[in-house]
């Protein structure tokens, strides 16, 4: 987190905060949203990150209805957690991440899953 220590003024746990709260706490489906997961039903249904995240039980959501995502919470919490732990002690932030993680992605015109393979430097 070079680019935080470097450029920030705020620690990680700040920074966070806010996606951390929405993602445990629920946000409402916009009407956009709704355009953008309709246009892309095909994938969403295809990832199964993205079918957990925007289509729990199968159903994509109608606008008002709350999203939540207790593991993208979790995973950011985890690296508040791992990156206070690095300012305290010293030790590479990433041995004590898990070994893979999935990132899910959305922008205007796509829905995209990444996984992404941790290894400490």
């Amino acid at each position: 987190m070079l680019w935080l220590e470097r450029y920030g003024r705020l620690d990680l746990g700040q920074v966070l905060e806010p996606a951390i709260s929405l993602a445990r706490n629920g946000y409402p489906v916009s009407a956009e949203l709704v355009l953008w997961l309709s246009d892309l039903e095909n994938q969403t249904f295809s990832v199964p990150d993205s079918q957990r995240a925007y289509a729990r039980e199968g159903v994509l959501p109608a606008e008002g209805d709350t999203i939540f995502m207790p593991k993208l919470a979790d995973t950011f919490q985890s690296l508040v957690i791992a990156y206070n732990e690095e300012l305290a002690e010293s030790r590479p932030a990433q041995s004590r991440l898990p070994a893979t993680m999935t990132i899910a992605v959305r922008s205007p015109r796509h829905l995209v899953s990444i996984p992404m393979k941790m290894t400490a430097t």
